[in-house]
This record gives C-alpha cells, sequence and structure tokens, in this order.
C-alpha cells in the first residue's frame, strides 16, 4: 500500500493504493526547489486504487509530490501522510546545432526513454550529397555532442535527427531538419611591399631580388596561399628562394599562376618585368582585389 509516480514531459501522474478504512485521499505537489504548493488535490470516497494526473508541468522540471488521506470526512482532522516523493518530467528528445567555418557540431538531448539515435548532414543546395548518413549512436542515457569536420566555409548545410527504440522493428521518428551556415573565414590582409611604390628605383637587371628581398618574396608566396585557403583552395607549391636568388621568369610564373587560379583576382602584370615598380605593384594589387 502507498503510492509511486510516473511521468511524461508536461504531466506528473500519482499511482496510489487505498488504505483499508481510509476513503478520502488528498495529492499534493510542488516544485521541489520551492515549498509552496503548486496543486492540492482532494479525491474523496475512494474505496480502490486509483490514479490521477498533474498536467501543464514543465519538461525535464523536478516536482516533490505527497498523499495524505482521513477516515472519510478531512473536518475531523487526522490526516495522515504516506510520504514525500520526488520525479522529474521527461524531456523531449532534442539538438541543437553549433558550426565554425570548417564543421557543424551536433549537440543531441535524449528523451521519453529513446536510446537510439541518428544524425543527418548534406549540403543544402546539393540534397543527394550526404556527408554524414545513418551515422547510429546506441544506448544513450545523456547528453551527447558529435562534431563534422572538413566542411566548406560559408556554406549552408542541412541536419536531421532521428531516434528509435528498435531500428530493426520500430519506425524511426525524425526530430527536424533544421539549416546552419558555417562561419566565413576572415579574409586574409591586403599586402604591401616594404620599399616599392609607384616611381621607386628598381634593381638593374640580373641583380638579385633586391629592393623585394628572398624573405619578403617567400612572405608574398605565403600569403597568396593564405587566400587560396579564404577562398577553399589547395595550398600551391612554390619555390622557396634565399637570399642572392636571381628573380627569374619561372618564380614569377608561380605567383601569377598561384594567382590566377583564385577567383576574383585582380589584373595580372602583361609581362614579367622586374626591372618596372609597376610589375610589383600589379602583382599586389592583382591579390588584394580578391573579395
Amino acid at each position: 500500500m502507498g503510492y509511486y509516480l510516473t511521468s511524461t514531459p508536461t504531466s506528473v501522474t500519482f499511482h496510489v493504493s487505498v488504505i483499508s478504512g481510509r476513503t478520502y485521499y488528498r495529492l499534493f505537489i510542488r516544485l521541489s526547489s520551492e515549498t509552496q504548493v503548486l496543486q492540492t488535490i482532494n479525491i474523496p470516497n475512494q474505496t480502490s486504487d486509483f490514479t490521477y494526473t498533474v498536467s501543464g508541468l514543465t519538461p525535464g522540471t523536478s516536482y516533490t509530490c505527497n498523499v495524505g488521506h482521513f477516515v472519510d470526512d478531512p473536518t475531523l482532522g487526522g490526516m495522515v501522510y504516506m510520504g514525500g516523493q520526488s520525479i522529474t518530467t521527461q524531456t523531449y528528445p532534442s539538438y541543437s546545432l553549433s558550426a565554425t567555418s570548417d564543421s557543424v557540431t551536433f549537440h543531441v538531448t535524449p528523451g521519453l526513454g529513446y536510446t537510439l539515435y541518428m544524425l543527418y548532414l548534406r549540403p543544402e543546395a546539393e540534397p543527394g550529397n550526404m556527408i554524414v548518413s545513418a551515422l547510429p549512436f546506441e544506448n544513450v542515457t545523456a547528453p551527447f555532442s558529435y562534431t563534422v569536420e572538413g566542411l566548406s566555409s560559408g556554406t549552408e548545410y542541412s541536419a536531421n535527427v532521428y531516434y528509435s527504440t528498435d531500428w530493426d522493428t520500430v519506425e524511426k521518428i525524425q526530430l527536424g531538419a533544421q539549416t546552419i551556415t558555417t562561419e566565413g573565414k576572415a579574409k586574409p590582409s591586403k599586402w604591401a611591399w616594404q620599399n616599392i611604390a609607384t616611381g621607386v628605383s628598381v634593381p638593374k637587371r640580373g641583380e638579385a631580388l633586391a629592393p623585394v628581398t628572398a624573405t619578403e618574396w617567400n612572405s608574398f608566396c605565403s600569403r597568396i596561399n593564405e587566400f587560396r585557403k579564404y577562398k577553399n583552395m589547395s595550398k600551391y607549391s612554390f619555390t622557396s628562394v634565399s637570399s642572392g636568388t636571381a628573380f627569374s621568369a619561372t618564380i614569377a610564373r608561380q605567383a601569377m599562376t598561384a594567382i590566377s587560379e583564385i577567383s576574383g583576382h585582380g589584373t595580372l602584370p602583361n609581362k614579367i618585368e622586374p626591372l618596372k615598380a609597376a610589375f610589383w605593384l600589379s602583382l599586389a594589387s592583382s591579390l588584394n582585389a580578391v573579395s
């Protein structure tokens, strides 16, 4: 004899076993974090076991309950309590998404006793290109996260989560599609030569890279690769130069080719003319034009 509790996300049900000779019952429920009673329910003339459901509650919330009983008339006093019990209302399965420039993370909260979950992710513009499909998570009883990496920046993706109690015999239930856009990568800063400007003197033919040092040229090539990464392109393999290296057409063409492959680049030099400041400035401006 006594009582026990069950819950849904929005209700708590009292299951009461009556006590011989006691026909009047009073049910109490309150938030476990507070002392004030939310509801008091009087159940008179009760001679057999009964249930009573309190609705309109909050999912994932702890409630404390009690049951009191009288002989048959509460005005006579003598109520006896069966003892307080606490229960937390169930939660609905749910999920949220977060993103970086190259990843999307699923944050899944299980609920309603469902312990099997599958995650789906694809580019929004490519319905047939499923990146994560039917990835099973089993025996899930606590919130978990899963990150899909290697994605494109600034791209919208469509996600969904399915849950079940048995993949083989029970239909999968979907939580609902959500879309999220990966963050755009920060655009690299514009390039400026340290010692070259319009009208500046340039080295004589056959001299080394001065006033563009080997270090500065290698840095310029690295900046080109930063722009390529910004545009989700592969890294270009440049020939690294060292102090005293003569500026050759091969070295120049590597930079021009690497820039020409980047969408949105500016006008490249028509000729390889390292004796003219305009050549160097045109190289820089063609890269800086990338949006």
